[in-house]
């Protein structure tokens, strides 16, 4: 599981929070995995009002009781349930007419609300935490300092060595 914070932000910095009434869910094969919910958006609380009774799909991660998942960020949904759901609440993205799960996180309804059923703070999204062990991972910076304990280790060794050698003679 991600840290409470880190979904909350990522709820709160989604362009879209709505609801959306399931015309179809597409389950996977096997689970664990994605299920595809089509449908169409009747309940906007965020994003650009045109977007009402827009058709939008995107994916649920689902899995069963009885499947073997690792621990991790994922809120898994049943998807018997999902299937049996009017509504879905979701926050999602839109990129190149697609949407995505924002924050992994859904709410299964039986029919649409006036207000929302999944609400985050900024104080919700603020890391309680804050410190060297609470920094973003930056993948280039990783390198940067691997590659500075690789040389500071070459040179420790050459150093070492030479010590020895002159020790020895």
């Amino acid at each position: 599981m991600l840290p409470p914070h880190e979904y909350a932000r990522a709820a709160l910095s989604a362009e879209l929070h709505v609801q959306v009434a399931v015309d179809r869910v597409e389950l996977p094969l096997t689970t664990p995995g994605d299920a595809v919910v089509t449908g169409r958006i009747v309940q906007l609380f965020r994003g650009a009002p045109s977007l009402l009774s827009h058709p939008v799909s995107f994916t649920v991660d689902v899995c069963r009781d009885d499947d073997d998942v690792e621990p991790g960020g994922v809120f898994w949904t049943d998807p018997e349930k999902l299937e049996r759901a009017a509504v879905v609440e979701v926050f999602l993205n839109s990129r190149e007419g697609e949407f995505r799960n924002a924050s992994y996180e859904v709410s299964l309804l039986d029919a649409p609300t006036d207000s929302p059923t999944m609400a985050y703070t900024e104080e919700m999204a603020v890391n309680p935490y804050p410190g060297p062990t609470a920094e973003t991972y930056d993948p280039d910076r990783y390198q940067r300092r691997m590659r500075a304990y690789a040389i500071a280790s070459i040179v420790g060794l050459v150093v070492l060595c030479w010590a020895l050698v002159r020790w020895s003679s």
